[in-house]
């Protein structure tokens, strides 16, 4: 599944969940975008590992 066939609300981490205001939001981010883009069920934290 590609990020372009997910509802907006999965795109993106939930607010609730990981909060935008954190420091490594945006690699965070990345690291899920990437894992949706190749097909992959998950991705390694790419802070905590």
């Amino acid at each position: 599944m590609n990020e372009a066939s997910l509802p907006p609300e999965l795109a993106v981490p939930a607010a609730s969940r990981l909060s935008p205001d954190r420091p490594n939001y945006a690699l965070i981010c990345a690291a899920h975008s990437a894992a949706l883009e190749h097909g992959e069920s998950g991705y390694m934290d790419p802070v905590s590992g």
